[in-house]
């Protein structure tokens, strides 16, 4: 038996998950941005923003958590070393979590947030993974990745410019890269645990 919170995110998965994409999604029309330029990924107003992605990332967490829980009991877990039953998971569990979250991951991709669409696919493959204890939905994924990113170079100006940023970081310092030279800089100066409390600055960093 589970407890009553985890019941009721067990019970209301699809429109927890669901409810967060509408919500990412109402940044297409409805979005802004603090700084008044960029992508328009916050929904709010005078000072006060929400990123809808955010809390997105943890209710697509639940969701693959609670629909793993209802197809893999504790008895399937403890078994799931034979390849008889590795293979009997493996579809069932795909398809329904590969439409949740392909959802999630084309309202991201519309928005051209492809850091965090990025993070969900990883997200989901490591659950999944977890879940059959299938290397092959590693390899496949960071392969996927991998080309993408190498499309995404030579097809997609924004996916060029930020693989251009991070690899040169100093060739435009105070324009594209200028938040990879500030971390940089931070981390220079208070190393990796900070200068210590109250010692830094940050209403600096962007």
């Amino acid at each position: 038996r589970y407890p009553a919170a985890l019941s009721s995110l067990r019970r209301y998965k699809y429109l927890a998950l669901l409810g967060g994409i509408l919500l990412t999604a109402l940044t297409l029309v409805f979005g802004s941005n603090p700084s008044g330029a960029g992508p328009r990924l916050w929904i709010g107003g005078e000072d006060v923003y929400l990123q809808p992605s955010e809390p997105l990332k943890l209710l697509l967490v639940i969701y693959l958590a609670a629909y793993l829980a209802s197809r893999l009991p504790v008895e399937t877990f403890n078994t799931l070393r034979t390849k008889s039953i590795r293979q009997f998971v493996s579809i069932p569990l795909i398809v329904p979590t590969a439409i949740m979250t392909g959802l999630s991951l084309l309202i991201l991709v519309v928005q051209r947030d492809l850091g965090t669409a990025s993070i969900f696919l990883l997200i989901y493959t490591i659950i999944l993974f977890l879940a059959t204890g299938k290397r092959r939905v590693l390899l496949v994924t960071f392969a996927g990745l991998g080309l993408a990113a190498l499309v995404g170079y030579f097809f997609v100006d924004i996916i060029h410019a930020r693989l251009d940023a991070w690899l040169n970081p100093w060739s435009d310092p105070s324009g594209r890269s200028y938040q990879i030279v500030q971390s940089l800089l931070a981390t220079a100066n208070g190393g990796t645990v900070g200068r210590g409390v109250g010692l830094g600055s940050p209403t600096l960093v962007p």
